[in-house]
């Protein structure tokens, strides 16, 4: 089915999401919660027009997407060559931002302390026999209790410092460390020479 068709997520419509991502930028499988629906998917068994669809609700600049440490799912969309518009918010993030100090910055233990509710961390297998994906959709929800609980309470120039500053700065980090960077061979002897 088409995640991305207009009678599923509308525009301006605010996007949960939480990842499984394997490595440097291989995604298992992908929460997606909007409205009173939350959605499971398991990319080893999308179609090509499926994974299409879901590469096109993470570029559309119209729908909010927000999750919890996004930065690997941003890797995951570099490594596909799509772009990542849609994503507008970290509930890691303003959490780290309301307390730098805190410990426990997983989505379980951040939901529990702000929500004094319990949320069980996804049974991820490590058989050989299955493809190691747990059904994330729950947690995908509790991103969007989150994001609420965390924007009902936050005053304008936190969420500025958020929104102009956090997020786009954990897009350039993602970019890089996908990238890596390059060393200018000729300067680098140059400098050894100096400095022998």
């Amino acid at each position: 089915s088409d995640v991305c068709s207009s009678d599923l997520i509308e525009k301006k419509q605010l996007v949960g999401v939480y990842a499984s991502i394997q490595g440097l930028s291989t995604l298992k499988s992908l929460g997606i919660a909007w409205g009173e629906n939350h959605l499971n998917l398991n990319l080893s068994e999308l179609k090509n027009n499926d994974l299409i669809a879901l590469l096109d609700l993470f570029s559309n600049p119209d729908i909010s997407v927000v999750g919890h440490d996004v930065k690997p799912l941003i890797k995951y969309l570099i490594s596909q060559n799509a772009s990542f518009d849609a994503i507008k918010g970290d509930t890691q993030i303003i959490e780290y931002l309301r307390n730098p100090g805190q410990r426990g910055m997983d989505l379980e233990t951040t939901y529990e302390r702000l929500l004094h509710k319990e949320l069980a961390k996804p049974e991820i297998s490590q058989s050989l026999f299955d493809d190691g994906t747990s059904d994330l959709s729950h947690h995908a929800s509790a991103v969007l209790d989150i994001w609420r609980y965390s924007t009902a309470y936050a005053d304008a120039a936190f969420m500025k410092l958020h929104d102009d500053m956090e997020i786009p700065t954990l897009k350039l980090l993602a970019q890089m460390e996908y990238v890596g960077i390059a060393l200018d061979m000729k300067v680098l002897a140059k400098l050894d020479k100096q400095f022998s």
